[in-house]
């Protein structure tokens, strides 16, 4: 079944253990316990992503900056430099985003910050996404191709090729005052490119020439070791998506996981529900 893919997203298989019992002599006993697997950077994720699921809902605070360039129909570019601190909520099935907090920018010399609300709710076939700006909704509803459904809770959903350039260091680290391992995983190329192809699928222009083949990410994840439950999630371009009449020069992510199975569900105000829709996100933002 395809899922949809974004920046921040990851969807893999679960491991289970089997302890058997059988009959020795009079009395019932164990059989020895089978040599259990070694733990592996695939193994970490798919189990992380199942016990992320069970919860079904987590709570967490994002940071993120951007710097893009427009040159198109300019004598001379433009560079837009954009910083956000959000809190969001996430719920599983169906799945639904809640975020809210501030973008800032720079534009014309001057600092701006502005207060900004996003929801995003996978509803009736299709993925519907909202965005307040300056006290204005706006709105985007994209539908989810038959058999299609919106990517889950930890956003990227990534094939085994990608996945095995995944590494696990050696030794826990402590973040967040809990002690986690550590996952690095590059993603390049036309990896990339599959990655971002969600872009197409919520309104943007999918005839946009990019250079896939030089941009690259590095993504990293830390998993506590008690629970198997995500602590932090980073995202960062470390070459640049280079597209016609635009790029993408910087980009980085920070995921703070706060709260697990705290959220049931959640609601899309009457305004932003009402508001008028725009062709694309990039209208939006």
């Amino acid at each position: 079944m395809k899922r949809r893919k974004t920046i921040l997203a990851l969807a893999l298989t679960a491991a289970l253990t089997l302890t058997a019992l059988t009959a020795c002599g009079g009395k019932p006993e164990p059989e020895p316990e089978p040599t259990p697997e070694p733990v592996t950077a695939a193994s970490l994720l798919g189990d992380m992503n199942a016990r992320l699921r069970e919860q079904g809902s987590f709570s967490a605070d994002v940071q993120a900056s951007l710097t893009f360039t427009v040159t198109a129909g300019r004598e001379s570019p433009v560079t837009f430099p954009l910083d956000m601190a959000l809190t969001m909520d996430a719920v599983c099935e169906p799945l639904q985003y809640h975020a809210a907090g501030s973008a800032g920018m720079t534009l014309l010399g001057m600092d701006v910050d502005l207060p900004m609300e996003f929801y995003a709710v996978e509803d009736g076939g299709a993925l519907n996404t909202y965005v307040k700006v300056l006290d204005a909704w706006m709105r985007r509803s994209a539908p989810l191709a038959e058999g299609e459904q919106a990517a889950d809770l930890t956003g990227l959903d990534l094939s085994g090729d990608i996945l095995a350039a995944a590494v696990l260091a050696e030794e826990p680290e402590e973040v967040l005052g809990r002690s986690a391992r550590r996952i690095d995983l590059p993603i390049r190329g036309g990896a990339l490119k599959s990655v971002f192809s969600a872009l197409d699928e919520v309104g943007q222009a999918a005839s946009l020439e990019v250079d896939w083949d030089g941009a690259a990410l590095a993504c990293t994840f830390w998993v506590e070791q008690d629970t198997g439950l995500p602590v932090r999630q980073s995202v960062k371009l470390t070459a640049p998506i280079r597209g016609e009449g635009a790029s993408i020069d910087a980009m980085e992510l920070l995921v703070d996981y706060t709260g697990f199975g705290g959220v049931s569900s959640i609601t899309v105000p009457a305004e932003a529900l009402n508001a008028p829709e725009e062709s694309s996100l990039g209208n939006i933002m």
